[in-house]
């Protein structure tokens, strides 16, 4: 964990360790400790407890988290074809990942809480201690800004919006843009871990300057995590997919605002009506009649029994059939291209600090 020296203003910078202070031997929680297929099944064990993590279960207990480690293991053995036995040292290696997946986000709270809440130089330390203690009452700091007063529309902070993009999305190797099914993953789960660490940065303030506090594991943070779980689960399942829509959307939209452009697969099928189905298949009979009037596709083509494809024995070779194809030769090209630059894809990019480099930050075993 790092220590931060607090300083007139009200901001805080890195203050380095003591050189010679005395510190607990740190455990062996390299990447490069492994060998051959082992690295592959860590690899996707490990990149299964950071999908978990976020969006599944972010602050397990002693038994949730064995249950993680378990299933992640397993899944990964099936996907890699083999049959490795999980040891320490593989336990290890990915309870680090789960710890520095949450202690990544904290840190990154921390550092922003001031920002995001607007805390300045200008601002003295008793507004801030009087304004900290009001958002943390009735769980304010998740309400839309014009409801606090009356502590209304939960989850709606526009801080949180902010911080998800801060923290995912602004910047070419964020997760957020590295992963295309990330904002599709958006859960519940997450918008509640989002909230419980701004819960956490912004206790770092309760006294009007900056003082770190406790550690963000399940011992200290799970009860505000489970509290807001709890609120989050009493909304209906519809209020509960529109508030993550919104989210998805207020989130793109601050990606534009930065030049870049987000889309996404939507994980939901659009729901279509016997009537609108009936309807749709005539208007397809209707559309297959003028392809064949306009002579793009030989008179009774589709009919049953006539032949899949057009006997092409009779027709040279530099002589096209009329028939229209899916792709261009442009086309080709650019899925060529792609093809190219899936096989060039680096695998095992774990975190957001550096992509390529799987070691571990081993300055706290506590979680952060």
């Amino acid at each position: 964990m790092r220590v931060f020296a607090e300083s007139h203003e009200g901001i805080q910078s890195p203050k380095p360790r003591m050189k010679g202070a005395r510190q607990r031997a740190p455990r062996n929680r390299s990447f490069m400790q492994f060998d051959g297929i082992t690295k592959a099944v860590v690899t996707i064990a490990a990149k299964r407890i950071e999908r978990v993590t976020f969006f599944e279960n972010p602050l397990p207990d002693t038994e949730g988290t064995e249950s993680m480690l378990a299933a992640a293991w397993k899944a990964a053995g099936m996907e890699c074809a083999v049959d490795k036995e999980r040891t320490s040292k593989i336990d290890s290696y990915l309870r680090s990942i789960q710890s520095q997946t949450r202690s990544h986000l904290v840190y990154e709270a921390k550092r922003h809480i001031a920002r995001l809440y607007r805390f300045d130089q200008n601002c003295s330390p008793e507004y801030i201690r009087k304004h900290v203690s009001w958002l943390l009452d009735k769980d304010r700091f998740t309400c839309q800004r014009e409801k606090r007063v009356g502590w209304g529309q939960w989850f709606r902070a526009s801080e949180a919006v902010d911080f998800i993009h801060m923290n995912y999305f602004d910047g070419p190797k964020k997760l957020g843009n590295r992963d295309p099914g990330f904002m599709t993953r958006i859960s519940g789960p997450f918008i509640c871990l989002i909230f419980a660490t701004l819960q956490h940065a912004l206790q770092t303030y309760e006294t009007g300057m900056f003082k770190d506090g406790e550690f963000f594991n399940y011992e200290k943070a799970g009860v505000d995590f489970n509290r807001m779980l709890d609120q989050w689960n009493l909304l209906t399942t519809t209020m509960e997919q529109t508030l993550l829509k919104i989210i998805r959307l207020e989130i793109a939209k601050l990606c534009e605002l930065h030049g870049k452009v987000v889309r996404w697969q939507r994980a939901e099928a659009y729901g279509v009506g016997p009537r609108e189905l009936a309807q749709y298949a005539e208007e397809l009979a209707a559309d297959l009649k003028e392809a064949e009037k306009g002579s793009l596709i030989p008179p009774g083509y589709f009919n049953v029994g006539s032949p899949t494809e057009p006997d092409k024995s009779a027709i040279p070779d530099n002589i096209s059939t009329g028939l229209p194809t899916m792709l261009d030769d442009e086309d080709v090209e650019d899925v060529e291209d792609d093809e190219d630059d899936e096989d060039d894809e680096l695998e095992g990019e774990l975190g957001d600090n550096d992509e390529d480099n799987h070691e571990v930050l081993t300055e706290n075993d506590d979680g952060e």
